[in-house]
């Protein structure tokens, strides 16, 4: 838990940054009939993920501290994995 710094439309799912988290939602329905945000996936982004913009499968994460990176998400074993990062703030 946290604050959510960023939310985007990804893959009809619902992209967030809490804290130093990306965390991808998924819109499902509780036994008793009612909806709730189940999480598919995270990732620990950095210090504090403040912004996230999200083409394809591509997310770009900017971070306070530690400038850029670059998720894929993987829809096959439901994850978000690191292609690259800003290396000058690594």
């Amino acid at each position: 838990a946290g604050a959510v710094y960023s939310l985007v439309s990804f893959h009809s799912m619902l992209l967030g940054s809490i804290n130093s988290r990306v965390v991808l939602w998924r819109q499902a329905e509780k036994k008793d009939g009612g909806e709730v945000l189940q999480e598919v996936c995270h990732f620990e982004a950095g210090i504090l993920a403040l912004h996230l913009k999200a083409m394809d499968d591509l997310i770009v994460v900017g971070d306070l501290m530690y400038s850029a990176q670059l998720l894929r998400f993987n829809e096959e074993s439901s994850t978000l994995q690191e292609l690259a990062r800003d290396a000058t703030n690594s």
